[in-house]
């Protein structure tokens, strides 16, 4: 009796060990997929960045999300001056291309939203566009722990637009 007992318990445990691998190679799976979705193009924009704006060298590409999508390409053309380039998802628009010599600093974006939210904790910038403008994207947590989202102009350091998460379910 004793070892047909013992023989159930080595299959339980065998069972338990096959039920956690596999969900360990199912969560490998799907975080694969999840990923090669988020940067699936990302090879297709950096050609056409190459293309249209004469690139020589691609830094970062990225994508932004909003009524309309873009491919955003960061990167050097051959005289080694920096470019932007706002690649729409919608294949029927044209690329727009935005020489570094014509937009406002990084830096000083970040220094005006500093000023505005100085109890905000800074998480990071990116290039963004909406309604045809190119705009800085400044994410961030307020002093209560919300994420929120402020965009500047490229063109000029304005302000845009703001917006603050909530956790609250309504």
């Amino acid at each position: 009796m004793r070892r047909n007992s013992l023989t159930w318990g080595k299959l339980i445990v065998f069972a338990i060990a096959v039920l956690l691998v596999a969900t360990c190679i199912a969560a490998a799976l799907i975080y694969n997929q999840v990923l090669n979705d988020k940067t699936k193009g990302f090879a297709a924009a950096e050609k056409t960045a190459i293309r249209k704006a004469g690139l020589s060298e691609v830094i970062q590409v990225d994508r932004f999300d909003s009524k309309k999508s873009y491919y955003i390409v960061q990167g050097k053309d051959k005289k080694g001056k920096g470019k932007f380039v706002f690649i729409p998802m919608a294949k029927k628009e044209k690329p727009a291309i935005i020489d570094d010599k014509d937009i406002y600093a990084e830096g000083k974006v970040k220094e005006i939203w500093r000023e505005s939210c100085s109890s905000c904790t800074f998480v990071k910038t990116s290039a963004a566009m909406i309604a045809n403008e190119p705009l800085w994207e400044i994410t961030y947590k307020d002093g209560s722990g919300h994420y929120g989202f402020a965009y500047f102009s490229m063109k000029d350091g304005t302000a845009t637009e703001q917006f603050r998460l909530s956790n609250t379910i309504r």
